[in-house]
């Protein structure tokens, strides 16, 4: 899921979008089930906002933490 650039036409400069996902479309990405979802943010261990009570996460967040997650095999 590549961002997005925007052109702000006010300050002429260029922008990335970083979309917010829904718990769901979170779930598809990572092919992981709700429970864990929730059960990772709660105990703090995957990026999370709170928003007015519903869970998001922003796109950037999970991709950093999924290379912060990789396991170096065979280094020294």
């Amino acid at each position: 899921m590549p961002l997005e650039v925007v052109q702000d036409q006010t300050y002429n400069t260029t922008s990335k979008i970083d979309p917010l996902l829904t718990v769901k479309e979170l779930c598809d990405f990572l092919k992981k089930p709700r429970s864990w979802v929730y059960q990772m943010s709660h105990r703090k261990r995957i990026p999370c906002i709170k928003l007015q009570g519903s869970l998001r996460f922003r796109y950037t967040d999970i991709e950093t933490w999924l290379k912060n997650q990789e396991v170096g095999y065979g280094d020294p």
